[in-house]
């Protein structure tokens, strides 16, 4: 018993330490500032990343070097709610969700520091540096419903980064192979599975399985106030919109009541005589 409370002491540290390392309690309240101003919060994680620890080694007589080692960590991160697409047919649980896809902007230098790393796809990224950003845009048409359109932009050199999560099949997972995945198709139990693609440009740059393995999406969301059918919740802003426009109105009458009433008054009474005799 002393020996499984000294492990489990030892990993609740370890799990402490992770949250603190990737600011887990400052991205809660983002998620938290999210939900209550536009009624949903999404939290991303969690994400294995690398990250590079430095150390100063004693190298004897006095000596020491800086040595640098990558090590990888779990981490958690807001998200903005207007760069997340669920499947819409998930009703009001995001674990519900067939595929979700998310939107983030990347430089091309940012780009370039993809070139070497695991699991990133060296020559589409090579030839994405070649390419014109290509954004998507939605514009409404008659009917209120809104329709995508992708194309090259001629302003700016900030390219679209979309990460799918999602069921990929044997045959989507064989053309990935052909980019470099290397997964024997054959092997699957399943005629699909769960995995992660990043795209930019319409070009698959990285390939994952899914971390995860009960295969759930790394989304949560948080929402204030939830409606019926919906992933996406109601704010403050919008709970109080009727209060408050019953608010701005009784005080615009008591505004303009009150500038009515601090001008000249004029009274008419029989017992009252004008000064002059007149009452033009």
């Amino acid at each position: 018993k002393a020996e499984a409370e000294k492990r489990m002491k030892g990993m609740e540290t370890a799990i402490d330490d992770q949250l603190t390392e990737c600011n887990y309690n400052g991205e809660s309240r983002k998620v938290i500032r999210g939900g209550v101003r536009l009624g949903t919060g999404i939290i991303k994680g969690p994400n294995v990343v690398k990250r590079v620890r430095k150390s100063w080694v004693d190298q004897g007589d006095g000596v020491y070097a800086l040595s640098a080692q990558e090590e990888r960590k779990p981490s958690s991160k807001e998200v903005s709610c207007w760069n997340v697409y669920p499947d819409p047919d998930c009703g009001e649980d995001i674990r519900k969700a067939s595929y979700v896809w998310e939107r983030e902007y990347i430089l091309p230098r940012d780009l370039k520091d993809l070139v070497g790393l695991d699991g990133y796809f060296e020559d589409q990224i090579r030839l994405v540096l070649k390419e014109e950003p290509i954004k998507t845009t939605v514009r409404p048409n008659n009917r209120d419903h809104g329709f995508s359109i992708r194309q090259v932009t001629a302003t700016g050199n900030l390219f679209e980064r979309w990460e799918y999560h999602g069921d990929i099949s044997r045959i989507e997972l064989g053309a990935l192979n052909s980019f470099g995945l290397d997964l024997d198709i054959d092997e699957l139990e399943f005629e699909s599975l769960s995995a992660c693609v990043v795209f930019v440009n319409d070009r698959p740059i990285k390939v994952m399985l899914n971390t995860l393995d009960t295969g759930d999406h790394p989304y949560d969301f948080f929402q204030w106030s939830t409606v019926a059918g919906s992933p996406w919740g109601i704010g403050v802003p919008r709970t109080m919109y009727w209060l408050g426009r019953i608010i701005i109105a009784a005080w615009r009458a008591m505004m303009d009541n009150a500038g009515d009433s601090s001008g000249a008054n004029i009274v008419i009474s029989n017992r009252l005589v004008p000064a002059d005799g007149r009452y033009e």
